[in-house]
């Protein structure tokens, strides 16, 4: 086995929603100051190139209309940490969504904060840091 563990915070889910995405991809358009600096930090000297292909796979995925994983969740064979936030402003339905991939998943669990914003490791930063040390502790096991 060589991942022993992943951890996904804050996407979009299995499925695509066309208006959503479109909706995320044109605010992208509008480069704010605070966005630079966290797709810089989040991302490297090349975040430009990142958001662009980001955003290209996006959309995509969307007019494909089919699962972004392939049908391939249930095959991941190592443990696998979910989190979001039940208020992020960028993902409509983010329980839903994350709970439709977290249960075809053999060993996953989610966690959801009551509080934060879009993506959690910034915006929940302290919980979000013992949450994922606490995983990866148990992968030491």
């Amino acid at each position: 086995l060589v991942v022993k563990g992943v951890i996904a915070d804050s996407f979009m889910g299995e499925f695509f929603v066309y208006e959503e995405i479109i909706k995320m991809v044109q605010s992208r358009q509008k480069i704010s100051t605070e966005q630079v600096a966290f797709w810089s930090y989040a991302h490297g000297n090349d975040w430009q190139y990142v958001i662009q292909k980001d955003s290209e796979m996006l959309i995509a995925s969307t007019k494909s209309g089919k699962s972004v994983f392939k049908g391939r969740l249930n095959e991941i064979q190592c443990p696998v940490l979910i989190l979001g936030s039940i208020k992020d402003d960028l993902i409509p339905d983010i329980v839903q969504k994350l709970s439709d991939v977290a249960i075809q998943i053999p060993s996953s669990k989610v966690i959801l904060y009551p509080k934060g914003n879009h993506p959690v490791m910034w915006s929940r930063m302290k919980d979000f840091r013992v949450d994922v040390d606490t995983f990866l502790s148990s992968l030491q096991r």
